[in-house]
């Protein structure tokens, strides 16, 4: 018990001798270097596509309308700080995503519709400081992109090469 009484009371006195934190400014002042270093990462959005007028000739078609909610596009993005130009970031993203459609008619045929849409491109970002933990990012993208829109249809029989030229083209290959 002695041996305890005595710590706490030379605990006590090294706490009452330390040096009050009086010095440092609370919180630590900011300095205005440039910022520094970068990032890489996953990317995901949500894109609200207006396919109406896709579907509206696939309905006439025979097939199935595709989904009018949007879709999920996945992707990634990362940039870095570059030094010559103090805050200023370059980096690039991109990301895609698609959607489809099937339907069968009463006499087995199958018609599919897959709507992808894909986009990439380089970003310039300048990075303003408003708080110590709170940055506002201002920028742009140059990219570039688009869509497809692939259309299948099978009765279910064996596909060869030669059928398929019989079908399209009328006749098969030469060969």
């Amino acid at each position: 018990m002695k041996r305890l009484c005595a710590l706490l009371v030379l605990l006590s006195v090294a706490f009452a001798a330390a040096p009050a934190q009086e010095d440092f400014p609370i919180p630590p002042k900011r300095t205005q270097a440039a910022k520094f270093g970068g990032f890489l990462g996953f990317t995901p959005a949500w894109l609200g596509v207006n396919v109406d007028p896709v579907n509206a000739e696939l309905v006439k078609a025979g097939g199935a309308a595709l989904s009018t909610g949007g879709m999920w596009l996945w992707g990634g993005s990362g940039a870095v700080y570059i030094m010559f130009v103090p805050n200023l970031r370059l980096g690039g993203m991109g990301m895609g995503g698609s959607t489809s459609s099937t339907a069968v008619d009463a006499f087995g045929l199958r018609r599919d519709a897959e709507f992808e849409v894909g986009y990439g491109g380089i970003t310039a970002e300048y990075v303003i400081p408003l708080l110590p933990r709170l940055d506002l990012a201002v920028g742009g993208m140059l990219g570039w992109g688009g869509c497809t829109l692939t259309l299948r249809q099978s009765d279910g029989s064996p596909q060869t090469w030669a059928g398929e030229w019989n079908r399209t083209a009328g006749t098969p290959p030469a060969g």
